[in-house]
């Protein structure tokens, strides 16, 4: 096993639990009731059964576009990244960890339940969170070169 690749499966299991939980916990409060406390802020349920953005894309080929992805990108830290620098570490468990909290649901409900809204923004979740984050981390990352 790669040096480091613990770290990342213990930091995605993490990112996907927190996902999941305050999934249901959106689920079960702000279904009916959005709970907005600033006119550009607010906690709203809200189902995306598209691929992000709720681009029209469903089904089957959804779900096998997104299994595909996360096999990718599980193959290319394996062999392109340095998994003993932390940082590395952090952005595949960010990406692969929001990657697979979507993929749950999407198994799970056949869509990706989101509760953030911030402004005009599309309603989103804490796996797009840690995949938004993980990809501008990556962007950092290879700028310091």
């Amino acid at each position: 096993m790669k040096k480091g690749f613990p770290a990342v499966i213990a930091i995605a299991g993490f990112i996907i639990l927190l996902d999941q939980l305050t999934k249901m916990w959106a689920t079960n409060i702000w279904q009916t009731t959005p709970w907005a406390p600033m006119s550009w802020f607010s906690f709203i349920y809200s189902e995306n059964h598209g691929i992000a953005f709720g681009l029209p894309l469903r089904g089957v080929i959804l779900l096998f576009i997104t299994a595909v992805l996360i096999l990718g990108l599980i193959w290319y830290a394996a062999s392109k990244f340095s998994l003993e620098k932390k940082s590395h570490q952090l952005v595949m468990a960010m990406v692969l960890g929001g990657a697979i909290g979507n993929f749950i649901d999407r198994i799970r409900w056949g869509m990706v339940r989101d509760f953030i809204q911030i402004g005009i923004w599309p309603t989103f979740n804490v796996a797009d969170m840690a995949i938004v984050g993980g990809v501008i981390l990556v962007f950092i990352i290879a700028h310091k070169k």
